[in-house]
């Protein structure tokens, strides 16, 4: 099998077994776009999560889901109070990784959005030296049948990371909510243990 398929056929898999977030409750009624907070959000001190290989600095009063594990990946998924938003850290790992571009991989991901939720628009992409501290990466959006993640990737060796801000696809954004996952998310360190 060639590397890339192979690539592409573990990013599908993985995609099929973890998901993004548990999808919350559909509202009766029809809220306005962008609904306000209730309360101030604020995120914890950042910590290294070991499973996923990255310094996290996830909001204070979201939920931590259990991490989803496959035989390659692990992925840690925080819920916002109300359901609708998620921070979540995506780690993949494989012998053939170093074979594959971050494009390749970004690529594979959207393959693997339109197979299990059955859309994967690719809203923005742009290239950013600056992350995971000087690695470079990916940042993009990309919105799937069930989720929207802003996001950013990057890989180093046999592993690849996938740190995100997501919301819930055709529902209402929660701007404060968006705007804590999306603070964790530039606070996330991937690859690198915090000192102690």
């Amino acid at each position: 099998m060639r590397p890339y398929r192979l690539i592409a056929t573990v990013l599908f898999l993985l995609l099929l077994a973890t998901g993004c977030a548990t999808p919350s409750p559909q509202p009766t009624a029809t809220p306005p776009a962008t609904l306000p907070s209730t309360r101030p959000q604020a995120l914890t001190d950042p910590r290294y999560v070991e499973v996923v290989r990255a310094t996290c600095t996830p909001p204070a009063d979201w939920s931590a889901e259990p991490i989803k594990t496959t035989s390659i990946s692990e992925h840690q998924v925080w819920i916002s109070p109300s359901g609708a938003t998620a921070y979540g850290v995506l780690n993949v790992r494989h012998l053939l990784m170093p074979l594959a571009s971050n494009e390749r991989i970004l690529g594979e991901f959207l393959d693997g959005m339109l197979k299990s939720e059955g859309a994967a628009d690719l809203l923005e992409k742009q290239s950013d030296n600056s992350l995971a501290d000087g690695r470079g990466g990916i940042r993009f959006v990309a919105r799937g049948g069930k989720y929207t993640v802003r996001a950013c990737l990057t890989s180093s060796g046999r592993n690849a990371w996938i740190w995100y801000a997501g919301t819930l696809s055709g529902q209402p954004v929660i701007a404060s909510e968006l705007a804590t996952a999306e603070s964790a998310r530039e606070q996330t360190s991937v690859g690198v243990v915090t000192a102690k």
